[in-house]
């Protein structure tokens, strides 16, 4: 999950607020009551600060439920009400982000897609930025990127928070948001509440709700979060592999065994696969075509597959270098358990296509994933008759170099 593109809203981490609220802004969310501002704000603003720098440096993870209103100015209405489920973790100086909507996400084209999993590096003062506005901020997390003010104490589900107005110090927040507010709840140094300001007067509010702290990540979350964090640094991967094709009408399996060479080039990945025994063969996929030739009967077959990209990218995505939220966008995913492959604790997951189309390559696929690279060791794709393929790697090698002349057929 590392370096990835994130939306201008930083997922179940920012929200925002714009000047110019109508005047029932003092009182935006139902349940929280304004309690007065406090007779000494600048000194109630100290002991609140001191309060997250206390309880920060324990801020491990945090699970919540959550309601997004986005509110536009021109319309005077509420335009979009989402809820769903935020899971965060620290991981080192970073943030790991997991969310889980009822409605679309914030922000995806997909309209399918139902989870994402994003992390949030340390990778610019933007970042810093949004992470202060998070979970397990210190006051200098709040500070060094905000003019901060407290302007009073207000009631939010029955919690005295403490409301904090914060205006960006540099351009890059300013370009966000013009002013932000929080609830924060002192005696856990969390936000109940977060909003965000455009100067257009539109704004977003995030409400939080069983809020649980520190404790674990759901186990298939914490394994799609390793393959997330892993997958910018994948460059290439080349292997041994086993493909048993088992077919259920006659009870046969038929066995080839070979090596598989992946590639990233550019946006996409380049894919070979060499099958060696019982005679050779050459599967590349590279430049929106998938070519296979078979010396024994002397076929080259090439096909466009450019035109679904889509399909291959759905498809490429139980390979090596994929991410966890490229599993999310095309298939609902589940955790069976671990297993041991080859003396390695595995994740198995099960994933079943979200479309039609995809239910129609295989009704179910089967990935036993190594946290520790976030690879997978096997892959079983099922189709309904009862065949299947099970692939298993041995010998993997990551980031090593990989010859050009593999994803070339022999005599080109």
């Amino acid at each position: 999950m590392k370096r990835y593109a994130l939306p201008a809203i930083v997922l179940g981490l920012i929200f925002s607020f714009c000047k110019g609220l109508p005047a029932a802004a003092d009182n935006p969310w139902p349940g929280s009551k304004t309690a007065g501002a406090a007779s000494s704000p600048s000194g109630d603003l100290k002991t609140v600060m001191a309060r997250l720098d206390k309880n920060a440096p324990d801020f491990k993870s945090a699970k919540a439920d959550f309601v997004w209103v986005e509110y536009s100015k021109t319309a005077n209405k509420v335009t979009s009400t989402q809820h769903g489920k935020l899971s965060l973790r620290r991981s080192g100086k970073e943030m790991d982000v997991a969310l889980q909507l009822t409605s679309n996400i914030i922000g995806a084209h997909d309209s399918q897609t139902q989870e994402t999993t994003r992390e949030v590096s340390d990778n610019g003062s933007g970042f810093e930025s949004f992470l202060s506005l998070g979970f397990g901020a210190g006051s200098q997390d709040l500070l060094n990127s905000f003019d901060v003010t407290m302007t009073g104490w207000d009631t939010v589900d029955n919690v005295k928070t403490a409301r904090l107005e914060l205006v960006g110090k540099k351009d890059q927040p300013k370009q966000l948001f013009s002013k932000a507010v929080l609830w924060v709840d002192p005696a856990k140094a969390i936000p109940l509440k977060q909003q965000r300001w455009q100067p257009s007067g539109d704004y977003q509010l995030v409400s939080y709700t069983n809020i649980k702290l520190n404790a674990p990540l759901d186990e298939l979350q914490a394994v799609l979060a390793e393959m997330d964090k892993t997958a910018p640094t994948f460059k290439s991967a080349q292997a041994d592999f086993v493909w048993v094709q088992y077919t259920k009408a006659v009870e046969e399996k038929d066995t080839q065994t070979g090596k598989v060479f992946v590639r990233r080039s550019s946006k996409d990945l380049d894919f070979a696969m060499h099958v060696l025994t019982p005679h050779k063969k050459q599967v590349v996929v590279k430049d929106g075509k998938i070519i296979m030739n078979d010396p024994q009967t002397k076929q080259t077959t090439v096909k466009d597959i450019s035109n679904n990209r889509g399909d291959v990218e759905a498809y490429m995505s139980l390979g090596f270098g994929s991410r966890g939220q490229d599993l999310l966008k095309y298939y609902d995913v589940t955790m069976t358990g671990w297993e041991m492959v080859d003396n390695v604790k595995t994740a198995r997951l099960e994933l079943v296509g979200k479309t039609d189309r995809l239910k129609k390559f295989f009704s179910k696929a089967i990935l036993w994933i190594e946290p520790a690279r976030a690879i997978p060791l096997q892959q079983q794709r099922l189709q309904i008759s009862g065949d299947y393929q099970l692939v298993h790697y041995t010998n993997i090698t990551l980031n090593g170099k990989v010859p050009d002349d593999v994803f070339k057929l022999k005599g080109d």
